[in-house]
């Protein structure tokens, strides 16, 4: 007898326990309630997508100005060279700028030197210098910005090779989270996408609100974040009924 009480115990603790996806599902809708009980009661969920790495790497790719060929080592030189060569007529002006009378004369020398010494720096480690280097695409995008102020390029190119600067320069986070990706195993799980269908209640009105989230977790079923499947207007109407 003490033998059957155990074991249906043991299956009915099993039967109530959560699953850690359950789990994940439930605390980021509680953390979000800041300690108000908002009664959540899962109703249902379904995997609806998975994003392996590769997906993720052709992901954020296609949203940056990111080159298709890897970069040339004698075209990255002549960029780096241009202020110098091409667009002044004195010989000292590199000199000049970098360690003689007009370093840091002005806004613009100071510019122009920080960026020959990244350009420097990324031609001394040539080697470890890739399409996907937040480096790399910043240097090269500053510097057909400048060609294209110095030679008055036509407005529309103008326009569209300062979009792709601007794009770089704001785009730190995803050319790192990019650059973790490259040495992972293409097929790795990156995100698992569920489709999450639960209910709250609202303490304030006192109202029972149906709410579907397409949420992200990771290959471990962690929470990453999530996205609103239910439209606004019809959690409105669910309000006022």
């Amino acid at each position: 007898m003490k033998k059957l009480i155990f074991l249906l115990t043991i299956l009915l603790f099993v039967g109530c326990s959560k699953s850690p996806l359950e789990q994940s599902l439930e605390k980021y809708v509680v953390d979000r309630a800041n300690g108000i009980d908002m009664k959540y009661k899962l109703i249902s969920y379904d995997y609806i997508d998975t994003l392996t790495v590769k997906n993720m790497i052709d992901s954020i790719s296609a949203e940056l100005p990111i080159m298709k060929s890897n970069p040339d080592l004698a075209d990255f030189k002549k960029k780096r060279n241009q202020e110098f060569v091409e667009f002044r007529t004195d010989p000292n002006y590199e000199e000049q700028i970098m360690r003689g009378d007009l370093k840091d004369a002005s806004d613009w020398c100071t510019e122009i030197r920080v960026i020959t010494e990244k350009a420097d720096s990324l031609i001394n480690n040539w080697n470890k210098v890739d399409r996907y280097s937040y480096d790399y695409n910043y240097l090269y995008w500053w510097y057909q910005k400048r060609s294209a102020d110095f030679n008055m390029y036509d407005y529309d190119l103008a326009g569209q090779i300062n979009t792709a600067f601007n794009i770089v320069k704001e785009s730190k986070e995803k050319f790192d989270l990019l650059s973790s990706l490259l040495d992972k195993p293409k097929d790795d799980v990156y995100f698992y996408v569920v489709s999450h269908t639960y209910s709250i209640v609202n303490p304030l009105i006192k109202k029972k609100i149906t709410q579907t989230d397409n949420v992200y977790l990771d290959a471990n079923h962690n929470y990453v974040k999530y996205e609103s499947a239910t439209n606004f207007n019809d959690i409105l109407e669910q309000v006022v009924k």
